[in-house]
């Protein structure tokens, strides 16, 4: 097996990173109770709940198959960075622009990083996945897809959640 040059592990510092925001994001969101999870929990904040340390968990199973050479892994990361890093913990800036009040400065660094290293990272990713792929390396498309339907489901949920 030949060694995959270094711009096809670019994504990995890249997507580290954008794992970090989208951790730091969800501090902040729980710091300043965005959400009202006192009492009972409606079926989206149960869903919410239990997505978001299910996607820090699959981050890291993508991680560890992409660093054993499963290309899947790779793919995984892309769909993670792109659609649960850029767009639901990067979007948000919108309602809270910088200089966002709550919790400045670290509000606008967790939007505007994810907003800028989620897609970046997940380019990244696809070109590594890309760079992998010439070289005839099986997919395992379960991966990718298991980040989908996390990604997909986790954003329904907060589009469901009351913010208070």
């Amino acid at each position: 097996m030949k060694p995959i040059p270094w711009h096809g592990w670019l994504w990995l510092p890249l997507a580290i990173l954008a794992m970090g925001l989208g951790v730091m994001h969800i501090f902040i969101d729980a710091g300043v109770r965005i959400f009202d999870l006192r009492g009972d929990l409606d079926s989206a904040e149960f869903v919410m709940v239990l997505g978001i340390p299910l996607i820090q968990v699959w981050f890291v199973t993508c991680f560890l198959a992409a660093t054993h050479r499963r290309v899947g892994g790779i793919l995984g990361i892309a769909v993670l960075c792109l659609l649960w890093v850029g767009m639901t913990n990067g979007y948000p800036i919108v309602y809270c622009p910088p200089t966002c009040k709550e919790a400045y400065p670290l509000t606008d660094v967790a939007h505007l990083g994810a907003v800028i290293v989620g897609p970046l990272a997940g380019l990244a990713a696809l070109s590594g996945f890309i760079v992998q792929w010439r070289s005839r390396i099986s997919v395992q498309w379960m991966l990718p897809l298991i980040s989908l339907v996390l990604a997909i489901g986790t954003v329904v949920a907060l589009a469901h959640t009351s913010i208070g």
